[in-house]
């Protein structure tokens, strides 16, 4: 009986719905550090910009195209890479000049990756800023993302 139990156990385990499952999971763990990173990148001009604009930015997020929205996760994983490739050379930094040049390393890399995904950058700090704020417009965000693996 323990037998059939395993055997059921691993055929679920490794059934392509769960596989497609596990595949969701990660993407959206990676979205999800994705977008963490973006708004750290962006904070200081997505804060400034989130006050002046509240009601402007609920309306914005009803407004992004399907494509825009995949562009923006695109750029996302894009920035969080370069987070990610940047961070041991920001602890390396000998001092505030060494720490600042790699700041602006970043920063070009991540204006340059919003680029090439399709955005410009003010789009992108758009849809950053309403995703923040809007649980419904994240999770939109999350399904379309889950449409590209």
């Amino acid at each position: 009986m323990a037998g059939a139990f395993r055997m059921r156990h691993v055929h679920r385990r490794g059934s392509p719905a769960s596989c497609h499952s596990q595949k969701s999971g990660i993407l959206m763990k990676r979205l999800t550090s994705c977008l963490i990173a973006a708004s750290l990148a962006f904070a200081p001009v997505v804060a400034v910009q989130a006050a002046d604009q509240p009601a402007q930015q609920e309306k914005a997020a009803a407004n992004f195209s399907d494509a825009e929205l995949k562009s923006f996760v695109t750029a996302a994983i894009a920035i969080n890479d370069i987070g990610e490739r940047l961070m041991p050379k920001m602890q390396a930094a000998e001092d505030q000049n060494a720490a600042a040049a790699v700041r602006e390393e970043g920063l070009a890399a991540m204006r340059d990756a919003i680029q090439n995904a399709g955005l410009t950058v003010d789009e992108y700090k758009q849809i950053a800023q309403a995703a923040d704020s809007d649980e419904g417009f994240r999770q939109r965000i999350a399904e379309v993302a889950s449409t590209m693996q």
